[in-house]
């Protein structure tokens, strides 16, 4: 319990929101930003680091990403602008309610 109110107060949420903005999801929406920015740049570099093979070996493995992996990233980043542009006031319940049920319809056919 105690966590979950160290979340609500780390992420300025309200509770229906901190079961998802875990720490586990904010990296893997990192892991995503970095792909994405790795895949965009034709001249794509990282600054001089001792843990360059490391994360290049990690940042790679999007060039194995589908189509289909990509239009569903861009849709759900449509998604997510027209949310916030038509329903600024309940963006966060919007999205949170439409992530908890593609989360269900996953889980359901994962043990279909």
């Amino acid at each position: 319990m105690l966590e979950f109110f160290n979340m609500v107060n780390a992420f300025g949420t309200d509770p229906v929101l901190s079961d998802i903005l875990t720490e586990e999801n904010a990296r893997h929406i990192s892991y995503l930003k970095d792909c994405v920015a790795y895949l965009g740049d034709v001249d794509f570099e990282l600054i001089d680091d001792e843990n360059y093979e490391y994360i290049m070996s990690y940042l790679q493995e999007a060039d194995a990403w589908s189509n289909d992996f990509i239009r569903g990233v861009t849709l759900g980043i449509l998604a997510g602008i027209d949310t916030d542009t038509h329903n600024p006031l309940g963006f966060k319940h919007e999205m949170a309610t439409l992530y908890r049920l593609l989360n269900a319809i996953l889980i359901e056919r994962r043990f279909a």
